[in-house]
């Protein structure tokens, strides 16, 4: 709908336009010369607006299990990674708490049966892994990796 009030307000102003120039001198070449570029700019213009607002008509052969899949993975991939983002600002504000200093810090997320778990953390801070393992208890698992030291 946009796209047609779009092309008939161009419409309007330039035959609004074309009326003005035409109405200043009536000149036999200049007025063909005129019409000439007023309706190269219709054209230019409406094919533009069809191009910026592409429209297909094209029949979608997808299937629709096909595309939720695509749409779950790629979900699921922003979901790790902003758990992993988010998991390392809280471990960086732990340590900052407890007054431990890190150079770095990085989380791995696993993925296993639609749960998600820390499979590995590295904290390279001067602590030792029993006080970087106390304060991140109710973070990490059995089976997660803590690896410590600078």
């Amino acid at each position: 709908m946009e796209q047609i009030a779009e092309i008939t307000g161009i419409l309007c102003v330039s035959s609004v336009v074309m009326g003005i120039l035409y109405n200043t001198g009536c000149f036999g070449t200049t007025e063909k010369v005129i019409k000439f570029v007023i309706s190269i700019y219709i054209l230019v213009t409406v094919i533009d607006s069809f191009g910026r607002n592409r429209v297909d008509f094209g029949f979608d052969m997808k299937s629709q299990a096909y595309e939720t899949y695509e749409y779950t993975q790629d979900y699921m991939e922003y979901l790790i990674a902003e758990t992993e983002k988010e998991l390392e600002k809280e471990i960086e504000s732990r340590l900052s708490e407890k007054n431990i200093s890190y150079n770095h810090i990085s989380v791995h997320i696993l993925e296993q049966n639609n749960n998600l778990t820390a499979g590995k953390i590295v904290a390279d801070c001067n602590a030792d892994e029993a006080a970087v393992r106390e304060i991140l208890q109710d973070i990490i698992t059995e089976d997660t990796e803590l690896v410590t030291g600078e």
